[in-house]
């Protein structure tokens, strides 16, 4: 098994391709979805790390409203496994914070990993689901996409607007993406 190639996309492109072809993310997904050892496995490990989810075992009102509604859609608990799951098949996961008026915490969204690419030193992000056209062709006008996002990294001390909090499991010599722990 090789590793991914990790090299600037192109002249003038900020992100980072992940993979020769920047398919890297989803030749995970891949060898998740097409093995039925390696999908149990990993499915059986988030299970375990979720275990029985989030409890609130202090009478505290604004933990407990938290954890029911992390976004409209969804609890935390929801977007606690699907953290977990991206985890343990990609080796990192990426949250979309948004930041309300007076810099209150407003909604956090689980963000597909597979869909989001880095610069060089992990201040920007780059989304879309359209990093592909017809039959895996690069989408070379990738940024005239409608769901074309750039986010600023995650920082609790600016908090307005949206910001991508992209983390990562620490593996030496590797600097812009992760590593899934199974890849060795």
């Amino acid at each position: 098994h090789k590793l991914p190639v990790i090299k600037e996309a192109a002249r003038g492109k900020e992100w980072f391709d992940f993979g020769e072809k920047n398919d890297y993310p989803d030749y995970l997904l891949k060898l998740f979805n097409r093995s039925a050892k390696h999908n149990a496995i990993v499915n059986g490990k988030a299970n375990y790390i979720f275990g029985n989810g989030w409890e609130v075992t202090e009478d505290n009102k604004n933990i407990s409203a938290f954890l029911l509604k992390a976004n409209a859609d969804e609890d935390f608990g929801t977007v606690s496994k699907k953290c977990i799951l991206d985890l343990e098949i990609f080796g990192g996961f990426a949250l979309e914070v948004i930041w309300g008026k007076g810099g209150n915490l407003a909604e956090i969204n689980h963000v597909d990993f597979t869909n989001v690419r880095s610069n060089e030193d992990g201040t920007e992000f780059y989304f879309t689901k359209a990093w592909f056209k017809d039959e895996g062709y690069r989408n070379m006008q990738v940024e005239k996409e409608k769901d074309w996002t750039v986010y600023p990294y995650f920082n609790p001390s600016k908090k307005t607007g949206k910001q991508l909090l992209y983390f990562k499991l620490y593996r030496p010599g590797i600097n812009v993406y992760p590593l899934p722990e199974y890849l060795g």
